[in-house]
């Protein structure tokens, strides 16, 4: 605005015949809100992807039966089995 005034003075126009303006600061503020809201939606989109892909990781161990063994050894090929002889 001051770069206006300037040159308004530079053409030899009086301060009462300057062109009038107005800076709107709504479009400032609506754009720092669209901004914020566009953070938000990426970060909790994220955080659903990180949750979602978290639980299908945890859940491949539940194929074997175990229950929740985060995806390792889903055959039970590593199972220990013990045995117990009662007394007679």
């Amino acid at each position: 605005m001051e770069n206006l005034e300037k040159s308004q003075l530079e053409r030899g126009k009086s301060a009462d015949r300057f062109i009038p303006i107005e800076f709107d600061y709504k479009a400032d503020t609506n754009k720092m809100i669209d901004n914020m809201m566009s953070f938000i939606y990426l970060a909790t989109t994220v955080a659903i992807f990180f949750y979602v892909f978290k639980q299908l990781k945890s859940g491949l161990g539940a194929m074997g039966g175990k229950g929740g063994g985060g995806g390792s050894d889903i055959f039970g090929v590593g199972k220990k089995i013990f045995l117990i002889k009662k007394s007679e």
